[in-house]
């Protein structure tokens, strides 16, 4: 239930080097940035491409992005009309499934929504370090829905919604195996498109339920917040060249009670401003 990749460089456990969107909304943990792809609330059915940005231009999606961007494209509901239903089984206890449903209404209006469910049996693994539960079950659920509004003369607007809880599994950290147990996931994102103008506002939510450090024997609160606007605009002053330029707001607010942060808890607020001007110039006609 868990895949993982990561570009050129250093990486870790916790793979955060390569930023994650889905539908230009950046997808990590909050507090963590860390890249937790079974508490992503997309599912298999609601992709229509996957986009990969390496190098300088992966800093029009944002700060801290050095070693490329994974966009995940999910389907319009006006060219995706119908339902969908996948089942999964195999081995290790393995049952999978989700279902997806897409229409519109009066022609200006599209929505679609998706929900999906997941358990499986984990491989068993000792460490004298640390005391892993006899249960090795792995479980997570998740919704998902969008509202599109066709303004007309290539605008719209678009509303996005989604929650995943991983309700059991197990995680490795660079600090040791983790129990998640409720550990739940949510965003609500709105974008406006017209032509070569992008806006969006969006907020990432996490809760960490009852999760457990296990070789600490210490739950883990994580409480935290992202919040995100963001501007982008393209013009072509010339045949030859073509500029894209855009400002970013990023708010971080984690609460962990000093699980995460320890000492720096009442001043680990991060507030990220930024600008870019991005100049495309063919230099033979």
């Amino acid at each position: 239930m868990q895949r993982e990749y990561a570009a050129r460089g250093l990486n870790n456990v916790f793979n955060g080097s390569m930023r994650t969107l889905a539908d230009n909304r950046i997808t990590n943990l909050p507090s963590l940035r860390a890249n937790i792809s079974y508490l992503l609330s997309v599912e298999d059915a609601d992709i229509d491409r996957i986009e990969v940005v390496l190098g300088p231009g992966s800093a029009l999606y944002g700060p801290n992005v050095t070693n490329g961007v994974t966009n995940i494209i999910t389907k319009s509901p006006f060219a995706s009309r119908g339902t969908d239903v996948s089942l999964m089984a195999g081995t290790q206890s393995l049952l999978s499934g989700s279902v997806r449903h897409a229409g519109t209404m009066g022609g200006d209006f599209g929505y679609r929504i998706s929900a999906g469910y997941s358990s499986a049996e984990d491989w068993e693994f000792t460490d004298p370090r640390e005391p892993y539960p006899d249960d090795r079950t792995a479980e997570r659920w998740s919704v998902d829905g969008r509202l599109d509004y066709a303004l007309g003369n290539s605008s719209s607007i678009t509303v996005n919604a989604g929650h995943s809880t991983a309700v059991r599994g197990l995680d490795l950290t660079d600090n040791g195996a983790v129990l998640a147990d409720n550990f739940s996931y949510s965003h609500v994102q709105s974008r406006f498109v017209s032509g070569d103008l992008f806006a969006q506002v969006y907020l990432n939510m996490n809760d960490a339920g009852d999760t457990w450090l296990l070789r600490e024997n210490q739950k883990i609160v994580d409480r935290s917040r992202k919040i995100v606007a963001e501007v982008q605009h393209s013009s072509s002053p010339a045949d030859w060249e073509r500029l894209t330029y855009g400002v970013d707001m990023f708010l971080t607010r984690p609460e962990t009670d000093g699980t995460i942060m320890g000492r720096n808890e009442d001043r680990d607020d991060v507030n990220e401003f930024g600008a870019y001007l991005q100049s495309d110039t063919r230099l033979i006609g």
